[in-house]
């Protein structure tokens, strides 16, 4: 039992953050003091980075649904372009796509059970990462990390979770 419940933690263990990337890197909505006669439609992050002269003063809306204490606010993305944002989570992906080729080959050469061993043990520390990532550029290294180690959670782990169980069930 406790093996199951290992690893099939360890196969769901990716969806505590990698689902909630669209919130963690939600742009806030923001509240702008205008010169007279300017439409409200330029408060963005575009002109305020960009020193637009209708805004007078910026800040965030904190009371709207959307404005999120999150990475975005974390690591001052709000002057990063839109497509580099998107990128770093796709990085994720990425990392999951180059390590498909090889990993689940690890699991017929070492064995299944160490090597799901080894990436729950990997996945604590991931997690660890991405919880206390100094600046952008570690999340980004963290992110593409656990990209890699997806394909034995979906592969070798799955396949390590079939052959525990008995086979009259």
């Amino acid at each position: 039992m406790f093996a199951y419940l290992s690893v099939a933690s360890g196969i769901h263990c990716v969806g505590f953050w990698v689902y909630q990337l669209g919130f963690l890197f939600q742009e806030p909505k923001y509240r702008c003091v205008l010169r007279d006669g300017a439409d409200t439609s330029v408060c963005t992050s575009a002109n305020i980075c960009a020193g637009d002269g209708r805004i007078l003063d910026w800040s965030v809306d904190w009371a709207h649904d959307n404005s999120l204490h999150n990475w975005h606010e974390q690591f001052d993305l709000q002057c990063w372009p839109k497509a580099q944002i998107g990128f770093m989570s796709s990085l994720y992906f990425l990392g999951w796509c180059f390590a498909v080729l090889w990993t689940p080959r690890l699991g017929d050469v070492y064995g299944r059970k160490w090597v799901v061993t080894f990436n729950n043990l990997a996945c604590l520390f991931i997690y660890l990462g991405v919880l206390f990532a100094p600046n952008v550029n570690f999340l980004a290294a963290v992110i593409f990390i656990d990209g890699l180690f997806m394909p034995v959670r979906t592969g070798v782990s799955f396949m390590y979770l079939m052959e525990l169980v008995p086979a009259d069930w």
